[in-house]
């Protein structure tokens, strides 16, 4: 009985401590990393810091809970749980921070450059970074906690290949879209010819094209059809007759 009383007050202790350690270490970090980012005019710099400073109260707050459980040296599913539970939260608040301070840093890259396409280009890979950083955190998570990563693998690879079929001409239309941001072919605004139609480009989409002729009706072209066939750009023209 004296030593369960312990365990408690051990327990109880450890998470007190890493406690009043987490809500130190947030004022701190808050306060001498504003220190450092009022001295810049970048307004990401702000948006990172916010980002860190809100996220180690919770971050802390799941560690104190784990080195608290370790003291009371509970064996089986009920600690294997424990870990699970714990570690997926971990995952998630880690994998949170980084995916907005990843895509927040691509945005203001995008905001320095002088070029509009490839703003656009780089404002248009945020999903897919963000998919990406989501993917590698599930994957390191499934590893840290045991699962056996063949069986996963070969599912991965599996579905990769059927989503592969399915999502090819999507991600063609993707690239043909890149294509034309980077390639400028025609740009919104601009009257062009091709396979038959005089139109005016009005948006150019990551799958389509929207173009209006000269009647008034509004096409819908694929950036493929537009990208493989030929294009005569009539704003382009140095001096019409």
């Amino acid at each position: 009985m004296r030593e369960i009383y312990l365990k408690a007050i051990l327990t109880s202790g450890l998470f007190v401590i890493c406690l009043i350690a987490t809500i130190s270490l947030a004022r701190l970090s808050k306060k001498y990393l504003r220190k450092i980012v009022t001295k810049t005019t970048s307004e990401t710099d702000d948006y990172i810091v916010k980002i860190i400073t809100e996220n180690i109260r919770p971050l802390g707050l799941v560690i104190s809970c784990s080195i608290a459980w370790q003291a009371l040296e509970i064996k089986g599913y009920l600690n294997t749980a424990f870990n699970i539970l714990a570690k997926l939260i971990i995952l998630i608040l880690v994998v949170r921070v980084l995916n907005r301070v990843c895509i927040r840093l691509v945005k203001s890259w995008s905001q320095k450059l002088d070029d509009p396409a490839v703003r656009t280009m780089l404002r248009s890979l945020s999903p897919m970074i963000g998919a990406s950083i989501w993917t590698i955190g599930i994957v390191f998570y499934l590893q840290n906690v045991g699962v056996q990563m063949a069986a996963i693998w070969a599912i991965l690879s599996a579905g990769g290949i059927g989503a592969g079929l399915a999502l090819k001409e999507p991600v063609q239309e993707f690239f043909e879209y890149i294509t034309i941001l980077l390639d400028k072919p025609f740009q919104d605004g601009q009257f062009i010819h091709i396979n038959g139609i005089w139109a005016k480009v009005e948006r150019v989409g990551v799958r389509s094209t929207r173009l209006r002729s000269i009647n008034g009706e509004i096409i819908v072209m694929s950036n493929s059809n537009l990208t493989n066939g030929v294009i005569s750009n009539y704003a382009e023209m140095e001096k019409r007759r």
